[in-house]
């Protein structure tokens, strides 16, 4: 019965290893959705922290706020880089890095509305793009097919068909075909 009660202590313990190295890699997997706002990405920051301080998980400060800085989306680099000059990642929480951000929040707007403007001029010239020329429909001399250039060729020489001739003699030129069984009567 001890055995027993001792397994289970172990499988427990195993579980919880588990659990901790999912946890850290979910830690180190994270980051911002796309179009994700500042307050949803660190609502779900939250809720990851929150988890790996209920389940013990040892990380400190630093690499806390590093990565909550790192993953931001894009259009935040320019705070985010603001932020890491300005303070000492060491010390701080990342609540006090998300409520430094949070002031930021009308230019990041900004930034989007120049993107999506910019994406959207970008559409407005491809739908207004001149009609593509399609060679199916007009011809050309690399278009056309080996007969037609045949007959084309002999037009331009009066009739007469002066396209390059294969032969197919393969090196037996100077040979002389004929039947060997009619040579053998002849000799």
């Amino acid at each position: 019965m001890w055995k027993a009660i001792e397994r289970l202590k172990q499988g427990e313990s195993i579980n919880l290893q588990d659990l901790k190295t999912n946890l850290y890699c979910e830690f180190g997997k994270f980051t911002a959705h796309d179009g994700q706002s500042l307050e949803s990405y660190y609502s779900r920051f939250y809720k990851m922290m929150n988890e790996l301080i209920k389940n013990q998980c040892d990380l400190t400060n630093h690499q806390v706020n590093v990565q909550f800085l790192l993953q931001l989306p894009p259009e935040w680099q320019r705070f985010m880089t603001l932020v890491k000059q300005s303070q000492e990642l060491k010390t701080v929480s990342y609540h006090k890095l998300y409520n430094i951000l949070k002031q930021h929040q009308i230019e990041v707007n900004e930034i989007r509305a120049k993107r999506i403007a910019r994406t959207a001029n970008m559409l407005a010239l491809v739908v207004q793009q001149q009609p593509v020329y399609h060679p199916q429909s007009h011809p050309t001399h690399y278009t056309l097919n080996s007969s037609t250039r045949s007959q084309q060729a002999a037009t331009r020489n009066r009739g007469k068909d002066n396209s390059p001739r294969i032969n197919r003699g393969a090196g037996y030129d100077n040979q002389r075909l004929g039947n060997v069984a009619g040579d053998r009567e002849t000799v």
